[in-house]
């Protein structure tokens, strides 16, 4: 393959486009080489005065001005980019090498073809940040993430991963995250316990995924990590945000008392800023009742209740009882409300 690299300068902003087209232009050389190419050449030669307005950024293209005389100090890069080549025989260095073994891969899959335009964009910002960073990047398709290549390199790069087949999706899951999150674990765990992506973890994490009013979304969007931080005591939440976790929470603990049929024990350290949001959701006894107590305890309201009791609404006994007759109860009213919530 002989490559094609060129910089404009008069793209905007026009006072740096002539700067980065000077510095540009002489590492895209190398890199072109140093990637596998077995040639290069630069567009272009010299500026064309005819493109003007919208076509500007095709002015600027050249290493001479369409007079021909020398644009300062681009030519001169150049210029000296390709006299190094030949100082050092950069013919010979290069031909027959062998490629370098890969440090990341990116998994390109045809499910994810849809997006390509923008996506391929994307995908050139972060290959050419990583090449100057010194890492060997390549790039595997379908039949070769069916055939394990993922495990030729020590890191995976997924593209518009939410797009991938669900088989593809699976065998991420089983074959790549929750191996690399077990060795990460394992690592940094004090004790020697196994750890999987189906492991026990803070609730704090449901919450996010479901409402998004919580701290943790800062982690994903850190440019707004201030605004999300409101989410962590609800004190300067506004009224809709309070109504919202509050909605999802309550659906949260119903769902997994339906799940688990058991008293549930949370471990969120983010609910100890919300003491007076708690108290609402969950009103003491008594004075020497404590959150930690009442919480997995969840009493459903009574209108889950009025249809599939017979009007009589469940009240806590029912739900901390461990017989039989009051969980299949519960059960009943858990499994009405889930219907009619969809």
């Amino acid at each position: 393959m002989v490559s094609e690299t060129g910089h404009s300068s008069s793209e905007a902003p026009a006072s740096l486009s002539a700067v980065r087209q000077a510095k540009a232009i002489p590492s895209q050389m190398w890199e072109a080489l140093t990637s596998g190419a077995i040639g290069m050449h630069v567009f272009t030669w010299n500026d064309r005065d005819a493109f003007t307005g919208f076509f500007l950024r095709e002015k600027g293209f050249g290493i001479v001005n369409q007079t021909r005389l020398v644009k300062d100090p681009v030519y001169w890069n150049t210029l000296q980019a390709f006299r190094r080549m030949e100082n050092i025989r950069a013919n010979q260095l290069f031909g027959g090498s062998s490629n370098a073994p890969k440090d990341i891969q990116l998994f390109w899959s045809i499910a994810s073809d849809m997006g390509w335009n923008r996506d391929n964009v994307d995908n050139g910002h972060i290959w050419g940040t990583l090449k100057r960073l010194g890492y060997q990047s390549g790039i595997i398709y379908d039949d070769d993430f069916e055939n394990g290549a993922f495990t030729n390199a020590p890191a995976l790069l997924l593209s518009r991963c939410y797009q991938l087949s669900q088989a593809h999706l699976d065998r991420l899951v089983t074959n790549v995250v929750t191996p690399a999150i077990g060795a990460t674990a394992r690592r940094i765990c004090t004790n020697s316990s196994r750890r999987t992506v189906a492991s026990p973890q803070e609730d704090e994490f449901a919450l996010c995924a479901s409402c998004l009013k919580s701290p943790a979304t800062g982690w994903a969007f850190p440019a707004r990590r201030d605004h999300y931080a409101r989410h962590l005591t609800f004190r300067n939440a506004t009224a809709q945000d309070i109504a919202e976790w509050r909605a999802a929470f309550e659906i949260f603990l119903k769902k997994l008392t339906w799940k688990y049929r058991r008293p549930l024990i949370l471990k969120s350290p983010q609910h100890t800023a919300r003491i007076r949001l708690l108290l609402e959701l969950f009103p003491a006894r008594n004075s020497s009742t404590s959150i930690a107590s009442r919480m997995p305890c969840f009493n459903p309201p009574a209108t889950w209740c009025a249809r599939c009791c017979a009007g009589t609404p469940c009240n806590g006994a029912t739900w901390k009882s461990s017989t039989r007759k009051s969980w299949n109860k519960a059960a009943k009213c858990m499994s009405h409300f889930l219907k009619n919530a969809r």
